[in-house]
């Protein structure tokens, strides 16, 4: 029963004398070996069987497991190419060392563990990876800022446009919480958006005036979906947006303001009001035009 239950299990056995150097795998440890149930195997032809860029970690990894000062457990992944049939494949090998003696004259006298393919998840971490890179490269790419937030609001990430969008160095951002890195955020609109956000796992979004670290004024376009255990913000510059959008009401509101007006000097007080206010700034003038001196 139990050798049903390990060959249903893909589980390969092993078992090696450190003394005599005997070394018996069954039908399944072979096979990971590429071997069929028939072949006769030593240390030897495990070492051989071994992936050449893993067989000295592996070989070192043995070692200490048998070493009489050693912890007398192994616990390994590597990769075999198959003696025969040249396969390559990746293994989780465990097992324990059992010794005999005392201080000097301790010494292993038996090491047996287990063997257990672990391609599919290998080939499935793989994928994974790949997909993060291209993910990473796609987000690299990006025209607007990313970050990234976990659960306790801190910045994991920051792409490089959000990073040409701060000018500041990326520690000073990157592992620091939203409310750190940007002070007084907390308690506006915006911290109460994210908060928002990943109590009730929503997306959320806002237009908001915001400046700089280093004074810049700008007008920010903010998006944040809720990802596993966090937040994804994407953000742009919108500022010139903005301040077209400002020009053609201010153009719309002066068409207005003027279209009933007769008197010159109210027709450019009118203006001038609009322009200000448009441009932000606190005063603004007007004078007329001497057309034939070409002076103001």
């Amino acid at each position: 029963r139990l050798a049903l239950a390990v060959e249903a299990t893909g589980v390969g056995i092993w078992d090696f004398d450190p003394v005599s150097g005997a070394l018996r795998w069954d039908d399944r440890c072979k096979a990971l070996f590429g071997l069929p149930p028939s072949a006769e195997v030593d240390y030897g032809t495990f070492l051989a069987g071994l992936h050449p860029e893993d067989r000295g970690a592996t070989d070192a990894a043995v070692r200490r497991a048998l070493a009489p000062d050693g912890p007398g457990e192994y616990d390994i992944e590597y990769r075999t190419v198959g003696l025969e049939d040249r396969v390559e494949r990746w293994v989780a090998a465990k097992g324990r060392a059992f010794f005999e003696g005392a201080g000097d004259a301790r010494r292993a006298v038996r090491f047996l563990g287990t063997v257990r393919d672990i391609g599919e998840r290998k080939a499935a971490t793989q994928a994974l990876r790949e997909g993060e890179a291209r993910l990473r490269g796609v987000l690299e790419g990006m025209g607007e800022g990313f970050a990234l937030l976990d659960r306790d609001f801190r910045i994991r990430e920051v792409n490089a446009e959000g990073m040409r969008l701060e000018t500041r160095p990326r520690e000073a951002i990157v592992g620091k919480t939203h409310w750190e890195a940007y002070p007084g955020s907390e308690g506006g609109e915006l911290g109460r958006l994210y908060k928002r956000a990943m109590a009730e796992r929503v997306p959320v979004g806002l237009e908001h005036r915001y400046t700089w670290q280093d004074g810049r004024d700008a007008w920010l376009d903010m998006r944040a979906y809720p990802t596993g255990d966090g937040l994804a913000v994407f953000y742009r510059d919108i500022t010139q947006r903005k301040r077209a959008e400002a020009r053609r009401l201010a153009l719309v509101e002066l068409s207005d303001r003027i279209r009933d007006i007769d008197d010159p000097a109210e027709l450019s007080f009118a203006a001038a009001e609009i322009l200000g206010r448009t441009l932000g700034v606190s005063r603004a003038g007007y004078g007329t035009i001497d057309t034939a001196a070409e002076t103001i």
